[in-house]
């Protein structure tokens, strides 16, 4: 064999052989640090969800507040050219206008009723009706004007405190939905890490058992009590230290059940 193949041979086994249980506990402690590092995030992002949720919540409740002030605004104007409107309207009749206007709206029913063929005298009294009514109504707007722009400016104000309301109502849906599916996210991996723990606990309490079994081999000596090298036998203080009702291990088995007298 040359020298090339004896190293490699002698390299081969010199390597520590690696045995299943070893990859088996390597890939849980790799797995349990994932599931700690996700979690970690997982709590950490909801934490920083929840405090944006807090100031979002506080902007809703202000946008919501708003949204009220300028609907009941509006409502407020609108009740107020509806009272304006009907003073001014009153004011005009009044005025010279209002006397045009009545006198040309009795010429109109007058002539209607007593000369009901005339269709030309009618219509032509009925233009001059209606002529004065739009003079009237053409005044009465104008007065009224500046209620109606405000009115227009209050009807902007609340449709903009509407937009803002729904987009931060949008947001804060979508934020509320984020936390519980990360809350459920977070639950599942508290979940793995708690299994992935039961059963490491498990483990440990089955090779603990294991090795209390084997204190029971001849030759050694345990807490149950010493056994003599010599011969292979048990002495006479380790015998009667047996419970037989708790044997520990195949050999105080099978002691209890066909050595002893």
């Amino acid at each position: 064999m040359s020298n090339n193949n004896m190293s490699i041979v002698q390299q081969t086994a010199s390597r520590p052989t690696i045995t299943a249980s070893a990859l088996q506990q390597s890939a849980l402690l790799i797995r349990r640090r994932r599931l700690a590092n996700d979690i970690e995030n997982a709590q950490t992002n909801i934490k920083d969800l929840r405090s944006e949720l807090a100031v979002i919540s506080d902007n809703f409740n202000i946008a919501q507040a708003r949204v009220i002030t300028a609907r009941e605004r509006v409502h407020d104007l609108r009740e107020r050219l509806r009272i304006e409107t009907e003073q001014v309207t009153q004011q005009l009749m009044q005025t010279n206008l209002g006397d045009d206007y009545a006198r040309a709206r009795d010429n109109y029913e007058e002539y209607r009723v007593n000369n009901p063929s005339d269709r030309n005298g009618i219509i032509s009294r009925y233009d001059e009706y209606t002529s004065r009514a739009n003079i009237i109504i053409a005044n009465r707007q104008r007065l009224i004007a500046p209620l109606i722009a405000e009115i227009n400016n209050a009807r902007d104000s609340y449709n903009q405190s509407t937009t803002s309301y729904d987009n931060i109502l949008l947001r804060r849906t979508n934020l509320i939905q984020e936390i519980n599916d990360l809350q459920v996210r977070l639950d599942d991996l508290v979940n793995q890490a708690e299994q992935l723990n039961r059963a490491r606990g498990i483990k440990r309490k089955q090779l603990t058992r294991r090795k209390r079994g084997k204190r029971g081999k001849i030759g050694k000596i345990g807490k149950i009590g010493k056994k003599s090298i010599k011969g292979g036998s048990w002495s006479l203080k380790y015998k009667r230290s047996i419970n037989c009702k708790r044997p520990r291990g195949f050999s105080q088995k099978q002691y209890c059940k066909y050595g002893k007298k």
